[in-house]
């Protein structure tokens, strides 16, 4: 079965965009919500927050851990040069 599937994707956008709402209702309460849910966002908004999701999930690939571990050092060099 094919994790990677544009459906997929969607819902993945759908569940991040509903978390961002509460992260964001949480830091400012008073404040009025600029993260909408995805099919508020037009078309084109909505095509770009769904592959940007499936790019995410294709970067959870096990075929990315070389580049994942990469990130990692890297991270983990620029930590190391700034304490």
């Amino acid at each position: 079965m094919n994790r990677y599937t544009r459906s997929r994707a969607q819902f993945g956008a759908a569940v991040f965009l509903s978390a961002m709402r509460r992260e964001w209702v949480k830091l400012h309460p008073d404040r009025e919500c600029p993260v909408k849910a995805l099919d508020a966002y037009d078309e084109d908004s909505r095509n770009a927050l769904v592959s940007a999701c499936l790019s995410v999930m294709k970067a959870s690939k096990p075929e990315s851990d070389v580049a994942y571990l990469g990130f990692m050092s890297e991270r983990e060099e620029m930590a190391d040069g700034a304490a």
